[in-house]
């Protein structure tokens, strides 16, 4: 699987999970926010960054300082300013993650 099915894939969970705790989903337009979705709570309104991996181990590892690094092999550092949530998934193990910044 190339690394953008697999982050479409990502990304299709993470609505999937959303839209059924009745959230409303938006995705971006274009390709230019560092965020990949926003999520309409009814309390407010959240960047989410989504990661996935197929890591057959089941981990799911986010890299804090080292930056991520993208399909053309640019590295992406996430900040809290760029996000509220990330969502992590790994493809293989199927659990998903929430991890929300303190607000």
């Amino acid at each position: 699987m190339n690394p953008r099915s697999q982050g479409a894939l990502g990304i299709g969970r993470a609505i999937a999970r959303d839209s059924a705790k009745g959230y409303a989903v938006f995705v971006p337009v274009a390709d230019v926010s560092r965020y990949d979705l926003i999520v309409d709570t009814g309390e407010r309104l959240l960047r989410v960054e989504v990661k996935t991996t197929t890591q057959l181990n089941g981990e799911v590892s986010l890299r804090t300082m080292g930056g991520n690094t993208s399909w053309n092999g640019i590295v992406k550092r996430i900040s809290g300013d760029d996000c509220d949530v990330v969502f992590a998934v790994n493809l293989n193990t199927g659990p998903n993650a929430s991890l929300q910044r303190a607000s």
